[in-house]
This record gives C-alpha cells, sequence and structure tokens, in this order.
C-alpha cells in the first residue's frame, strides 16, 4: 500500500487504495510506452524484463503481503544467484549514467560478488489483482513543485540526466507564474483510470547492489491503454545493480522513494513503497 506523502502534487496524489495494486504495471511499464510516446516512437505490443532499456518495476500502491519467515528470521531463499557482467569496455566519459549524482557508488559495486544480505533474512511479498483499477500517468509536460525543483532564481532538483532524475534550468520554461518543463516527459501533470491484472511473487534477500543477487522477480501483469491497446509485462529475474540508480540487489523492500529523497525521478511524488523492483539489462544503456 502506497502511503500519501505531502509532497503528492500536480495530479500524482495518491487515489483510494481499493484496487489500486494494477497501478505497479503501468509503473512497470511507464518507460516503455510512455516514453515511446513523449519521442514518438512506435509502442510495443509486449514487453518482456530484460530485452529492453529501462524497464525500471516499482511497487507503489502495492497491497502486498509479508509472508511469515522461518524460525531463523525470514523466508529461505534460493541458492541460485542472478548475475550481471561489468561492460568488457570501460564506458566512455559521455555516457550518460555517467551524469547521475549515484554513479560513483554504483560503478564500485559492478563487480562485487559478496553483497550484503538483508538483515534478519529474506523477505518475500505476493500480490494478486484481477481486473482492478490501474491509474495511468499520461506523458506531457509536468508542472514543476517548487518544494521539490525550486524556483528560477533558486533551483533544485537538477540532476542529470535531465528528465530521468533531474529538471536542470535549461530543460525548464516559464508557465503562468511557475515553472514546467520544456519537453514531454512520461510523468505529466494528468491521468486516465484503465483497467489491469497483475500476479507477483518478490524475494527481498540483497540489500546493496553488486555483480550478483539472491533477489527473486516473478512478475506478471496485463493492462489496457488509454487508446485501447493491450500490454503484457513479464519479469523473471532482478537487476543486480543498476546504472542510473540504485536497485539494492533487484528487489527492495520497505523504503521511501522519489521525489526530495534523490533515489529515483524527482518527477514523480515522494512516496513509501512497500515492494520495488527492477528488471535486468543485458549492458550499460546508450
Amino acid at each position: 500500500m502506497r502511503q500519501p506523502s505531502p509532497h503528492d502534487h500536480n495530479g500524482h496524489a495518491g487515489s483510494a487504495r481499493a484496487g489500486t495494486v494494477a497501478r505497479l504495471a503501468v509503473l512497470l511499464a511507464l518507460a516503455l510506452p510512455l516514453a515511446a510516446a513523449c519521442t514518438g516512437e512506435e509502442q510495443p505490443d509486449e514487453t518482456t524484463g530484460g530485452q529492453s532499456p529501462g524497464e525500471e518495476t516499482s511497487g507503489e500502491e502495492t497491497s502486498g503481503e509479508e509472508t511469515p519467515g522461518s524460525d531463523d528470521g525470514g523466508t529461505e531463499a534460493s541458492t541460485t544467484l542472478t548475475t550481471t557482467t561489468a561492460p568488457d569496455v570501460e564506458p566512455p566519459d559521455d555516457a550518460p549514467f555517467r551524469q547521475s549524482p549515484w554513479w560513483p557508488y554504483l560503478s564500485s559495486h559492478i563487480d562485487d560478488d559478496d553483497p550484503r544480505d538483508v538483515v534478519g533474512g529474506p523477505i518475500e511479498i505476493s500480490a494478486t489483482q484481477t481486473q482492478g483499477a490501474v491509474n495511468w500517468v499520461m506523458p506531457g509536460k509536468r508542472e514543476l513543485d517548487p518544494t521539490i525543483f525550486g524556483t528560477a532564481d533558486d533551483p533544485k532538483g537538477t540532476e542529470k540526466p535531465a528528465m530521468l532524475l533531474g529538471v536542470p534550468p535549461p530543460a525548464r520554461e516559464s508557465a503562468d507564474g511557475s515553472q514546467r518543463t520544456k519537453q514531454p516527459t512520461p510523468f505529466s501533470d494528468k491521468a486516465k483510470a484503465v483497467e489491469g491484472s497483475l500476479d507477483m511473487t518478490v524475494v527481498d534477500a540483497t540489500s546493496t547492489d553488486a555483480g550478483v543477487s539472491k533477489d527473486q522477480i516473478d512478475f506478471e501483469a496485463t493492462f489496457t491503454a488509454p487508446d485501447g491497446a493491450e500490454y503484457r509485462v513479464v519479469i523473471e529475474r532482478p537487476a543486480p545493480h543498476g546504472w542510473f540508480l540504485p536497485t539494492g540487489g533487484g528487489v527492495v523492500t520497505n523504503f521511501i522513494q522519489h521525489g526530495v529523497t534523490g533515489w529515483g525521478t524527482r518527477l514523480m511524488p515522494t512516496e513509501y513503497d512497500d515492494v520495488a523492483g527492477k528488471s535486468p539489462r543485458t549492458g550499460p544503456p546508450t
């Protein structure tokens, strides 16, 4: 369940909890169909985790229940490690992810083969919804909340890459006495209610980014876009480390991200998540 924050704003305020678990499906596909809509690229009919760039999984408004742990403090995780391969060639200096303030931390963990385990043992969370409400955030320009982004004279939230983490001043414009993004983003001020279903089980066993992880994701969601297109998202394994932001081994539970936190995009409201995760990519983003 997503807990409303004082920084919910600009059309993204928390809605009634009933049926909101399927919003996870939209957030999973957010960087794919909605970003494609912003750039004019063709939207995919089906998304499978690990095959396309930017497939971020975020568990806002998920009404998952924690599976009771064993006597030693948690649900036993599989001994099979999810692995990722560091790039054979040093990424170029102008690689977009090098602009991220998280890159020094992330680059030092890519080859870590002995990450920290979650204190108290693995946490398993399962959630299921059949044809429930989904909040589809529309692409478009975004009004910038001064609490998060400051003002034209005193800007905040300026991290790069622009529109992924923050909004630097050159990417802003004035609008009716406030600021907004110059270009459309996947996180506009408007949303539409659609329907979708999901079935997921995740395990949070590894607490830090690394080259390997014991975290697990078994996720499938189907939902209908506002234009009537049908989408299916399948994720079968986590991303042990991130390129722009930490993944915490691929699955993270019980934490706050986005907005004022600096973990996630500034363009999403500050929100508490029961669970969030990310599917892996085959190499560094280009």
